[in-house]
C-alpha cells in the first residue's frame, strides 16, 4: 500500500476572512501542479488530496487544472459528493480558458460520478458526448475510458451483449495507448459481466488478469476493489473461507484509504459471505452496518444490492413484513437505475426460497 505523504499546499494568505485570499504566483501554481501530476501518476489520491484540499474554492477556479486534480482524487478516494460539486463548478472556468483537453476529461469525470450515484441515463449521455470529442481528438486513452464506462451502464442495466462489445473496443483503445491499466480495467468488468452470466471459470481467470495490471498500476482503491469482487465471486464457487480472507483484506483497504462507498460494499460481501455459512446474525449485522454506511453517500446501486441481501435474509429468517419492505426498497431503486431485469430477479429469489422452504417442511 502506498505510503500517505503529508505535504500541504501554500495557498490562504488573509488579513482578514472576508478577504479574498491573494492570487498563487506562477511558481506556486506549477509547483502545486507538477506535485499533483506526480501524484496522481503515482495513483497516490490521498496524497493530492492532503496537497489540494487547503486551496480555496476560488484559487482551483482561478486554476481548474489544479481542481480538476483535486475531484479526481476526491472520486477516486470515495468522496463523490464534493467532488461533483466542484467539477459542476468548474464548467465555466475550463470553458473560458479553451482547453480541450479538460474539458473533455472534466466532462468524462462527470459522467463518472453520476454514473457512480445511479444517475446512468444522465452518465450514458455524458459518455456517449465525451466518446465522441475523445475519437474527433485521438484521444484513444478517454475513448478507452469512456468505452470501458459504457460497457458498466450496460452490465448495471443487465445489457450483457452491448457490454462486452464496449469492453471489447476499449481493450483494442488501451492496448493502442500501452495503458496497463486500463487492460486491467478491461478485465476487472469483463469478470463482472462474466460472472452475472453464470460464467464463473472465465469471471475467475479475467479478475487474475486485472489484478496482474492493477499490481503493476493500479491505485490501492482498485486493488481492493478487485479483490473484493473476486471474493464474491469464489463465494459463489463454494470457497467461502478464501472469500472472507480476500474480502476482509478488500476492507481493510478500503479503510486505510478512506473510502466510505468501498467500505460498505465490502460489508456487503462478507454479509453475504456470512450468510452462506449459515451465521445469520453475523450477515444481518454486516449487512446492515453497510447499508448504514453506503447512505451517507449517493450510491444507488449497491444501496439496492444491499437491502436485496437483507430482503432476502428477512426471507430465510421468517420476517415476512420486514422482507417484503426490504425488497421494495431494493426493486424501488433498480427501477430508477433503469435495472428492470435486477428487480425481476429479486422476486425470483425469494420464491424460489419459498419452493426450497415447501421441500424442507414436507420431508420433516
Amino acid at each position: 500500500m502506498k505510503e500517505r505523504r503529508e505535504i500541504r499546499g501554500s495557498v490562504e494568505h488573509t488579513s482578514g476572512s472576508r478577504k479574498r485570499p491573494r492570487a498563487l504566483s506562477v511558481n506556486e501554481r506549477n509547483s502545486l501542479l507538477h506535485r499533483a501530476w506526480e501524484l496522481t501518476r503515482d495513483r497516490d489520491y490521498p496524497g493530492v488530496r492532503t496537497l489540494l484540499s487547503p486551496i480555496s474554492r476560488s484559487h482551483l477556479l482561478d486554476n481548474p487544472e489544479l481542481g480538476y486534480l483535486l475531484a479526481n482524487a476526491g472520486f477516486s478516494t470515495g468522496e463523490w459528493e464534493h467532488s461533483l460539486d466542484l467539477v459542476l463548478d468548474l464548467t465555466e472556468p475550463i470553458d473560458r480558458l479553451g482547453h480541450p483537453w479538460l474539458s473533455r476529461h472534466r466532462l468524462h469525470l462527470e459522467g463518472i460520478i453520476r454514473m457512480n450515484r445511479g444517475e446512468i441515463a444522465e452518465a450514458r449521455a455524458i459518455f456517449l458526448e465525451v466518446l465522441e470529442m475523445a475519437s474527433g481528438a485521438g484521444d484513444d486513452g478517454l475513448a478507452g475510458a469512456t468505452s470501458t464506462d459504457l460497457g458498466i451502464t450496460a452490465d448495471i442495466q443487465c445489457r450483457w451483449e452491448e457490454a462486452l462489445s464496449n469492453y471489447q473496443r476499449a481493450s483494442a483503445m488501451y492496448q493502442r495507448v500501452g495503458s496497463q491499466r486500463g487492460v486491467g480495467s478491461v478485465h476487472h468488468n469483463l469478470a463482472m459481466t462474466y460472472r452475472q452470466m453464470g460464467f464463473y471459470a472465465e469471471a475467475d481467470t479475467h479478475f487474475e488478469h486485472a489484478m496482474l495490471y492493477f499490481r503493476q498500476s493500479g491505485s490501492d482503491a482498485e486493488i481492493a476493489g478487485c479483490d473484493m469482487e473476486r471474493a464474491l465471486l469464489l463465494s459463489t464457487m463454494g470457497d467461502s473461507d478464501r472469500a472472507g480472507v480476500i474480502a476482509r483484506r478488500a476492507r481493510d483497504c478500503f479503510v486505510e484509504i478512506g473510502h466510505i462507498a468501498g467500505d460498505a460494499d465490502s460489508l456487503r460481501v462478507l454479509g453475504i459471505i456470512a450468510a452462506r455459512q449459515g451465521k445469520r446474525s453475523e450477515a444481518r449485522g454486516l449487512l446492515e452496518d453497510a447499508l448504514t454506511r453506503i447512505r451517507t453517500v449517493t450510491d444507488r446501486l449497491t444501496e439496492a444490492e444491499i437491502l436485496e441481501e437483507l430482503a432476502v435474509l428477512e426471507h430465510l429468517e421468517g420476517n415476512a413484513t420486514a422482507s417484503a419492505d426490504r425488497a421494495g426498497e431494493a426493486r424501488r431503486l433498480y427501477l430508477q437505475l433503469g435495472a428492470t431485469p435486477r428487480a425481476e430477479r429479486l422476486g425470483g429469489r425469494l420464491v424460489r426460497q419459498e419452493h426450497v422452504e415447501g421441500e424442507v417442511e414436507g420431508s420433516r
